[in-house]
């Protein structure tokens, strides 16, 4: 609602008229803008104003659950990778203290030992000496060294029985010579024992032993 004021009536046909009219016309606007500003706004114009900021309102309010949920979904996120990241720390620290050991029995089997004794289990023998062939510009072969011929294994299992058996052998001949030294040293103290036991004057009583021979005479 505007209020307009009435000025002094002049003559339309006048240049001054003209100018007046104008006048009242900008007062009339200044007025109404300054009813309006003042809150004597309709109540149709206020509701528009408010249905205009409501798109704003919402748009803000989604924004911020918006952005309220990804925030939540990025934590989640950096959980279940940290999660993730601590079990790959533990299956890669497993399977680094497997391949070591596996590191260690490849490197064991790897030594020469190990693998003389496969080589053994398998029927094989140390390579002889070998002899070199030198070809000379000319064409002739020259021969460096002397080659051996590799010992058949049973040789080597029969010389080996053998002299388990000689060393056996030997080691029960001097268990009997022993045996008999010591047989022999105490019959000499029994023999010392007894003359120191019997008087003068008295012979010694001695074992006789008699021994019967057959044989053809010639």
């Amino acid at each position: 609602m505007t209020t307009t004021s009435s000025g002094p009536k002049l003559d339309p046909k006048s240049p001054k008229a003209t100018a007046a009219e104008k006048a009242y016309q900008r007062r009339a606007r200044r007025t109404e803008k300054m009813t309006i500003t003042l809150g004597q706004t309709p109540t149709l114009d206020r509701a528009k104003v408010a249905a205009k900021r409501v798109p704003f309102v919402a748009v803000l309010v989604g924004l911020l659950g918006a952005g309220l949920a990804g925030i939540l979904w990025l934590n989640t996120l950096t959980d279940e990778a940290g999660i993730k990241t601590n079990a790959a720390n533990k299956t890669s620290t497993v399977l680094r203290l497997q391949i070591e050991g596996l590191s260690s029995d490849i490197a064991a089997k790897n030594a020469t030992p190990a693998i003389a004794a496969a080589a053994r289990a398998l029927g094989l023998v140390p390579a002889g000496d070998s002899a070199i062939l030198v070809i000379g510009s000319d064409g002739a072969g020259t021969v460096i060294g002397t080659p051996a011929a590799v010992v058949d294994p049973a040789v080597v299992a029969a010389e080996a029985a053998a002299a388990q058996a000689a060393a056996a052998a030997q080691a029960a001949a001097s268990a009997q010579a022993a045996a008999s030294a010591q047989a022999a040293a105490s019959a000499q103290a029994a023999a010392a024992a007894q003359a120191a036991t019997t008087p003068a004057g008295q012979p010694p009583a001695t074992d006789v032993a008699v021994v019967t021979t057959q044989g053809a005479a010639g």
